[in-house]
């Protein structure tokens, strides 16, 4: 038997509206949110350069539905990134003011019109320690004596801004991420202690008299300095956070500018107790205190080679101020730096090669590098104006 006709048309339009039917019901109803954000720049767990202190984070995201978006972008050192800004309408965005030997993490949130949100994932970038390390000086190029650092070469000094006060002798912390230094801006010579990076700066040894020439341990947890507190000069230590300050040396004579051993087990300083300036060192208790030097000239400003095996410091025996060496009992005393222009204030490389100092030689006080040997000699730049007491970081 037929199926009429009409039969015919009548099931090709239901079966026309069934199918309309189940296609609808397939498609998206109302908005979707953004899809995830991705191809983070930097790439997630790359190393960047120390020369990148200002970077251009991005990252695409699209939204099905076509509508704009707008970001929320997390930032910081902690594995659990921060809000840091809202409402950006790019996939892109500036930082500036990052620091070296640093691991920064970060994540967007976008939101379309609708506010719809997708939350991406954590990604990381390090920016780089500078190869051969930095060096921390004091400089007064802008009017007063600052703390400033710069890489190794010379290249991209910084003022840490210290404050007006008169700010000198800076030592590096064991992991490089702080600086002590003597500071005159409390009206009279304090310890302070200031992030590699100038911030969270702090008065540390805060006491009414003179507290000046600090010296971090290489172990970290440690801050020798000198101080007139008992009447005379003598060598102090403390913890880093200022606490538990005593005196190692308890001598009637003035006893300065001290500077650890590698290991943090003994100190090398300068002493008046014997009517002149000598070169000493003694055990981290302040025990076993023993002269090094026996010259009737002034010897001071001694400084440690990191395999403990020399001595430098600045003697004035041949009738100005010179770089010389020792062993560390004191034998093998000899010049290094021969020149009739004033040297002084030696501090080692970390890899134990070479020894920077400051120099008058060019008219002007400078910071230079030299071999142990004092060959190599080499200037770093300057600006107008008088640059010295450096310090090189232990991290290189």
């Amino acid at each position: 038997m037929r199926t009429p006709v009409a039969y015919l048309l009548i099931a090709a339009v239901l079966g026309f509206f069934a199918l309309t039917t189940c296609s609808k019901l397939k498609q998206p109803v109302g908005p979707v949110a953004p899809d995830l954000p991705s191809n983070p720049s930097p790439g997630d767990g790359e190393t960047i350069p120390p020369d990148t202190l200002d970077i251009e984070l991005s990252w695409t995201c699209v939204d099905p539905d076509g509508d704009p978006l707008t970001y929320d972008i997390y930032f910081d050192t902690s594995a659990v990134p921060a809000i840091y800004d809202s409402l950006i309408d790019i996939a892109s965005y500036e930082i500036t003011g990052l620091f070296y030997n640093r691991t920064y993490y970060w994540k967007v949130v976008a939101t379309d019109s609708s506010g719809m949100e997708t939350e991406g994932p954590i990604w990381n970038f390090t920016v780089s320690w500078p190869s051969g390390g930095m060096i921390a000086f004091a400089s007064d190029r802008d009017g007063t004596s600052d703390i400033f650092t710069m890489f190794s070469d010379g290249s991209h000094q910084r003022n840490l801004q210290t404050g007006a006060g008169f700010d000198d002798y800076p030592s590096w912390s064991a992991d490089c991420s702080r600086i002590t230094y003597y500071s005159e801006i409390d009206g009279n010579g304090e310890v302070y202690v200031i992030g590699a990076d100038g911030e969270n700066k702090i008065n540390i040894s805060n006491n009414p008299d003179f507290d000046g020439f600090p010296a971090w341990s290489p172990l970290g947890n440690k801050i020798a300095f000198t101080t007139d507190r008992t009447g005379n000069w003598e060598i102090y230590i403390m913890n880093t956070d200022g606490t538990e300050q005593y005196n190692l040396t308890n001598n009637p004579g003035d006893d300065w500018f001290c500077e650890w051993s590698p290991t943090g087990e003994q100190l090398v300083f300068s002493s008046f107790r014997d009517g002149n300036w000598e070169i000493y060192k003694m055990d981290a208790n302040g025990s076993n205190q023993t002269r090094l030097t026996t010259d009737l000239s002034v010897n001071y400003t001694p400084s440690w080679s990191p395999n403990g095996l020399l001595i430098a410091f600045t003697s004035f025996r041949d009738g100005n101020s010179e770089i010389y060496l020792m062993n560390t009992d004191g034998s093998f005393q000899h010049n290094i730096s021969s020149h009739p222009s004033s040297d002084w204030y030696p501090r080692w490389s970390p890899d134990g090669t070479r020894i920077i100092f400051m120099s008058d030689r060019s008219g002007d006080w400078r910071i230079y590098i030299m071999n142990v040997d004092g060959t190599n000699l080499q200037a770093l730049p300057g600006t107008p104006g008088a640059d010295g007491e450096a310090d090189w970081s232990p991290c290189y």
